[in-house]
């Protein structure tokens, strides 16, 4: 906007410049309105020039004109009249100030308020460097040719009461005075000319393309705000997903100490049931050693005690290796409900946390898809466009090319974060495989109770065998009474060895593949302890790219996108409804003293000039032209 008004005074500037070196006669177009002034600024005559299909018509007006001019004189820092002045020497300053007078009360951003129309007024006068040097100018432009000096200014009163500039624009200056200071040693000032209209101000200015950028704008901040609430629910969704890859790993973790166990307790019971059949298969011996001397009872009652105690002594660690076994059975029963409890918190972290992946891969899509990049590439495109309307190196288009690069760098993390279907796919495939072991680990109870409970029965009878044994070795004098009784029994107890035997040697297969499978288990819930710590540290990083994303999205909107937003519809908004006020004040201003609407208006101004003698003031001054008559200028 700053350019704009530069470019807008330099435009007026060339104009006066060609106003002020045109005869009188062709400024009679349209509606002229000619003023002559004393030396310090007060009218005392006004002739309007009014041209109208060819014909020029000139009449005197004492009407009150738009603009009033105030010339201040003085001399070393005191106020002086301009006819005290002549011919003085020392450090001169003239100031030249304008008035607007023609106040208008307008409608502009919600209220009323008063406006004044917008004169552009280009002063101008010469300044003889033979008896004045040391020249300088205030609000105007000095131009040194030899002999003699142009001053040329621009003033615009009452433009900076109607802007009420603020804010980015608040250390514009409009001037409605120009000042001219020098050192003089034989005073004297030639005609001092100013050209004012109205017309300007309409023909320099488009506003067209500042409201399209505001409306850009606007569209702008309301994506940016979409945007940066979807980076707040995709962080809250890697929270809660963070969440639940830590439970997992925390079951993971439980899975992978009951699972040890087991393997070491499984390990233990395998090596108890090898003894076992070892001494199953050395009772069998014994029974036959015993079958032996059963036959041969009745040749000496003296083999058949000793046999009898050899077959209690064993009864007696069969009896025992059974009841050591069967304890370990109990530690088994408990290292299983220990194991399943441990799967089933397992499978039921595993399945909650698949639960709230599904629901994020369900919203992922509406915060992390082709669509977002490609909102984000039209926001791009959109900040591309309105760069392309800025002056190159100016702060808003510094401000826009920051945005750009930020909006790109907003698109390579949507990129990274579209990964995160993967993730969610790995975390379904491995609750799946959770809540499958979960199912086989709850069936183990089922599958081994037959096993426990024949150990019971079998430590039962061997219990029973012991005490038979004891009573056998007791009853060992009375053998003879009862060798009939002892061979039926004694074929009873083979018997049962041989499936004592049989029921030992599935228990150790059984233990063997028992163990075999715990320490399989063991192995998998390692992999699978590592497994969740290498989640968790994923998800971790995901939280904290996240957390960024979600952190950059709300500083470029809060330190730029809001700020720009807030400019440009704040003093840049009020500032452009005050020119197109400005504009519509220009254009009414259409007529001064006749009643037709004119195209354009001009009012001149000559300003008396300051001479030693009324005789030279009366050769240098500027007559205004009657009709029909030549212009005479002496300057």
């Amino acid at each position: 906007m700053k350019k704009v008004l530069k470019r807008f005074i330099s435009s007026i500037m060339a104009f006066s410049l060609l106003m002020y070196t045109l005869p009188m006669y062709a400024l009679a177009a349209d509606e002229s309105v000619y003023t002559k002034a004393k030396a310090n600024g007060e009218n005392y005559k006004t002739i309007v020039t009014t041209k109208k299909d060819n014909q020029t018509k000139q009449e005197n007006s004492d009407k009150e004109l738009p603009i009033e001019t105030k010339i201040t004189y003085t001399l070393d820092g005191k106020e002086i009249t301009p006819e005290e002045l002549a011919g003085k020497s020392g450090r001169v300053s003239v100031k030249i100030e304008y008035i607007n007078k023609s106040e208008k009360q307008v409608y502009v951003n919600g209220r009323y308020e008063k406006m004044y129309t917008p004169f552009v007024i280009a002063v101008g006068t010469l300044i003889d460097t033979k008896n004045n040097t040391n020249i300088e100018v205030k609000n105007a432009k000095l131009i040194e040719n030899g002999e003699k000096s142009v001053v040329i200014g621009l003033v615009m009163p009452g433009m900076k009461e109607s802007l009420k500039l603020s804010g980015e624009f608040a250390n514009i200056d409009i001037p409605s005075s120009i000042e001219i200071t020098m050192d003089t040693t034989k005073f004297e000032m030639k005609n001092i000319i100013s050209i004012a209209t109205p017309n300007l101000l309409s023909e320099k200015l488009d506003l067209s393309k500042i409201d399209s950028l505001l409306s850009n704008v606007n569209e702008l901040k309301t994506s940016i705000d979409q945007i940066e609430e979807g980076a707040n629910t995709l962080r809250d969704g890697v929270v809660t997903l963070d969440d639940g890859a830590k439970t997992l790993n925390s079951g993971a973790s439980q899975l992978n100490a009951g699972a040890s166990k087991l393997s070491s307790g499984a390990n233990q019971l395998n090596d108890g049931a090898g003894t076992l059949n070892d001494g199953i298969s050395d009772l069998k011996n014994g029974l036959s050693s015993a079958g032996e001397g059963i036959s041969s009872l009745k040749e000496g009652t003296t083999g058949l005690a000793n046999g009898a105690n050899e077959v209690n002594t064993g009864a007696q660690n069969l009896s025992n290796g059974l009841n050591t076994l069967n304890s370990k059975t109990a530690t088994l029963q408990t290292k299983m409900g220990e194991l399943g409890n441990g799967v089933n918190q397992l499978n039921n972290g595993a399945q909650t946390l698949k639960t709230e992946v599904n629901n994020i891969a369900q919203k992922l899509p509406n915060y992390v898809s082709e669509e977002k990049i490609t909102q984000l590439d039209g926001l791009i495109q959109a900040n591309t466009n309105v760069l392309a309307t800025l002056p190159e190196g100016s702060d808003l288009y510094n401000l826009i090319a920051g945005n750009i690069q930020a909006l790109n760098q907003q698109k390579q993390l949507l990129g990274k974060a579209s990964k995160a279907n993967d993730l969610i796919t790995g975390i379904n495939n491995l609750a799946d495989g959770i809540e499958q072991l979960n199912a086989n680990t709850q069936k183990l109870p089922t599958e081994i109770a037959p096993l426990i409970n024949g150990i019971d029965q079998l430590a039962n009878g061997a219990n029973q065998l012991a005490n038979g044994t004891q009573a056998l070795n007791n009853g060992a004098q009375t053998l003879d009474g009862g060798a009939t009784q002892l061979v039926a029994g004694a074929e009873q107890l083979s018997s049962g060895v041989e499936q004592l035997q049989g029921g030992a040697t599935q228990l150790y297969y059984g233990t063997t593949q028992l163990a075999n499978g715990a320490n399989e288990l063991s192995t998998g819930a390692n992999q699978l302890s590592n497994g969740t710590t290498s989640l968790s540290d994923g998800t971790n990083q995901l939280k904290d790219g996240s957390n960024q994303l979600a952190e950059g999205i709300h500083e470029y909107n809060e330190k730029g996108i809001t700020k720009i937003t807030n400019f440009l519809n704040g003093d840049l908004r009020n500032l452009i409804n005050r020119f197109k006020k400005l504009e519509d004040l220009s254009n009414e201003y259409n007529k001064f003293n006749c009643d037709e609407v004119r195209e354009n208006i001009k009012f001149i101004t000559i300003i008396d000039s300051v001479k030693v003698s009324q005789k030279d003031k009366e050769k240098e001054e500027i007559v205004i032209p009657e009709n029909n008559s030549e212009n005479k200028n002496e300057e």
